[in-house]
């Protein structure tokens, strides 16, 4: 890794973390207001410059992952990542609820060389009302893939 690359990893952990307790809403994305687990990833990524300033996902449904085959969120995340087989810090982890890939979580903790620590993840969480730290071990039967938007 370059130390550019470590800067900007650094960069979307640091920006990661001061959402959190930031309140779940659905299409919202203002720090410290309200924000999904969508809007979450669009506005850390564009805070680094990865994400378009005017990047816009659109209007979509609250459920819409129920009721869907087409893949929308994978659809929005490849315009921006590439598909991994080992995630770093910065990079995200997809989730299939429904039908599809409906989630993403960005990676802010990774295992030491050693093989100590976990995965944990920051990520807007519909249920518990808020953006909150996971260890990604929680979801690992929902999980669809790792992707980094770092080249």
């Amino acid at each position: 890794m370059s130390l550019d690359t470590d800067l900007l990893r650094a960069q979307i952990v640091a920006e990661a973390f001061s959402w959190l307790r930031t309140p779940y809403h659905h299409q919202a994305h203002i720090k410290g207001v309200g924000v999904d687990c969508v809007w979450l990833l669009i506005e850390v990524y564009k805070s680094v410059g990865i994400v378009a300033p005017d990047f816009d996902p659109g209007n979509y449904e609250g459920e819409w992952y129920f009721h869907q085959s087409e893949e929308i969120y994978l659809a929005g995340v490849i315009q921006h990542a590439h598909k991994i087989e080992t995630p770093e810090l910065g990079d995200v982890a997809l989730y299939n609820f429904g039908k599809c890939v409906s989630h993403g979580v960005i990676i802010v903790s990774v295992p030491d060389a050693q093989g100590g620590g976990e995965l944990v993840g920051i990520h807007a969480h519909r249920p518990s009302r808020n953006v909150e730290l996971i260890e990604l071990r929680t979801l690992a039967d929902r999980f669809e893939s790792y992707w980094s938007a770092i080249t």
